[in-house]
């Protein structure tokens, strides 16, 4: 069974060269999720040794190493979306990558830490353009039932940074956190200049309207505040002046933001895109999906070393083991969408992703966190997990004509980055300020979220499933 659409974007190169061509660009482009997964993890890795090099800054301010690229990024998702259709996907891939290397070189030899958070604001820039360029880029190179095929590729690039990457990371750091840096710096360009040569540049939008102005002056301070709350609300406290003048800032702003979208000649936001049911119903499945994985990834290294006592090695281990069986279940989950259908596969995804959840609320305090207990935990949460969120991606995109693939892939990634800092968020309020072992009641709640918001993404695309395609 393949996955209804709204256009056959039946365009992919005929023949072996052909194919080859097409998966080749894959991999160039997927190289940029390996990237921005790797600069996730060198930045955790990196904090402590940053903090010790400049002793008489705030750990507060160190902090924004992190948010500073997070909110940057967030603002600018959308624009860079559009520019893509508008004026060419490759070519801002190419320069988003460029300015990606650029920010990594100044953050690599920055001498204060103000040169530190603007290298980490050029980077976030440069995210936000290859990010929702790069499968944007790909996926017209294929019929839209593969999508989730090529998704599954990129996932699987994704699960393979998530084990790798640290332990280069941990590598890199030992030597000196600048060296991390120095590294992201090169093989971004040496992507840039790949993705230059080989992959494709799809024909721009051809619209007589240019990009409505107003939308494009409201949309980064209203996203960008928007993950700017939802990232520091739990150190601030939600009900201090400073959390609540935000959220009024962003309520206004968001909704001011969304009128313009339904008037304006040419919005950044196409609305009509969120009438087409399948791929609104798989964007907020992929938003409930990543507040569940979060919530659970905060809190269960957290546990395993304050409650349970394991040690560093069965703590790395514990997370590789879930992070194995995603890299096993993203590549299966395209076969899976077309022998099941997309809302089959990912309602499967979430039943085992809620189960391995549920495992971590009520059989391992009753092994007193035996790490035998925890193991058919982590593949259940790794293997659903990986199917859900391939799937959702995936399957969202297989709905979209080919010229609005950049704004559909970046509004997709930002409300999907939303709800794993929403998770996030949650599951920070859920421990409260407990220590040792008292911290596993809130865990175990924090789980509990977990199991619940990924068993409810069943809810949305099943019901899209009995609906028309638009």
């Amino acid at each position: 069974m393949t996955v209804t659409t709204v256009e056959d974007r039946d365009r992919a190169p005929s023949g072996e060269a052909g194919r080859a061509r097409a998966w080749a660009a894959v991999c160039i482009a997927a190289a940029s999720a390996f990237l921005y997964v790797a600069d996730s993890a060198f930045v955790s890795l990196a904090i402590p040794q940053i903090e010790a090099t400049f002793p008489s800054v705030p750990r507060a301010r160190i902090g924004w190493v992190a948010t500073a690229f997070m909110v940057t990024q967030a603002s600018l998702l959308l624009i860079a979306g559009r520019l893509g259709d508008r004026r060419g996907r490759r070519r801002y891939f190419v320069l988003g990558l460029a300015a990606y290397g650029v920010g990594a070189a100044i953050a690599a030899v920055a001498p204060g830490l103000w040169w530190l958070l603007g290298a980490r604001v050029v980077q976030g820039a440069g995210a936000a353009l290859f990010a929702a360029g790069a499968l944007a880029l790909v996926l017209p190179l294929f019929p839209s039932a593969r999508a989730a095929h090529v998704v599954g590729v990129w996932g699987l690039v994704g699960s393979v940074a998530g084990w790798l990457t640290p332990v280069l990371g941990s590598w890199l750091v030992g030597i000196n956190w600048r060296w991390e840096f120095a590294v992201l710096a090169p093989a971004a360009l040496v992507v840039a200049v790949m993705g230059m040569r080989l992959l494709p540049e799809p024909p721009p939008i051809d619209s007589p309207h240019r990009t409505d102005r107003v939308g494009l002056l409201l949309a980064p301070p209203a996203f960008g505040l928007a993950m700017l709350v939802l990232s520091q609300g739990s150190r601030w406290g939600w009900a201090s002046a400073r959390t609540l003048v935000l959220l009024a800032a962003v309520a206004v702003l968001l909704v001011a933001f969304v009128r313009r979208s339904f008037v304006a000649a040419s919005p950044l936001l196409d609305i009509s895109l969120l009438r087409i049911h399948g791929y609104r119903a798989n964007i907020v499945a992929g938003v409930l999906q990543q507040a569940s994985f979060f919530g659970w990834f905060l809190t269960a290294p957290l546990v395993m070393h304050n409650v349970w006592g394991w040690d560093g090695w069965h703590i790395a281990a514990g997370l590789f083991l879930s992070q194995i069986t995603s890299s096993i279940g993203s590549p299966l989950t395209g076969p899976m969408v077309d022998r099941m259908g997309g809302a089959i596969t990912v309602s499967l995804g979430a039943v085992l992703n809620a189960l391995g959840a549920m495992g971590m609320v009520f059989v391992l305090p009753m092994t007193s966190g035996s790490f035998a207990a925890y193991v058919p935990c982590a593949l259940l949460l790794g293997f659903g997990c990986s199917i859900c969120g391939t799937a959702t991606s995936g399957v969202a995109l297989s709905y979209i004509p080919a010229h609005d693939l950049g704004a559909a892939n970046s509004l997709q990634q930002l409300v999907r980055r939303m709800g794993g800092a929403l998770g996030v968020a949650a599951s920070v309020g859920l421990l409260g300020e407990a220590d040792g072992r008292d911290m596993l009641p809130g865990a175990q709640r924090a789980w509990a979220l977990s199991a619940v918001l990924v068993a409810l993404l069943i809810v949305p695309v099943m019901r899209a499933r009995r609906a028309p395609a638009r």
